[in-house]
């Protein structure tokens, strides 16, 4: 990894939990803004190849609570998009 495209104090290693083809990390704490989400019993699916995160319809809400940017809306494949 080249240490000049990332904060080389922000890594930490993780073991991969997946035995399918995944990188499937488990999740301790989620905090938006300082204020945790109080999450739980979460694990996170790395993908170099996409910014996307997919969270379930209730983490999405409460996402979208704690960044305070407006309403939610669908689309036809049954996304919700959080505004940046």
């Amino acid at each position: 990894m080249d240490p000049a495209r990332y904060e080389t104090g922000s890594t930490v290693p993780v073991k991969n939990i997946n035995k399918l083809g995944f990188w499937e990390v488990p999740i301790s704490q989620v905090k938006i803004d300082g204020n945790s989400t109080g999450w739980t019993n979460r694990t996170g699916v790395l993908d170099t190849g996409t910014v996307r995160t997919f969270l379930s319809i209730s983490d999405t809400f409460l996402c979208d609570c704690l960044i305070s940017i407006g309403p939610l809306s669908s689309t036809s494949e049954g996304e919700w998009p959080i505004k940046s």
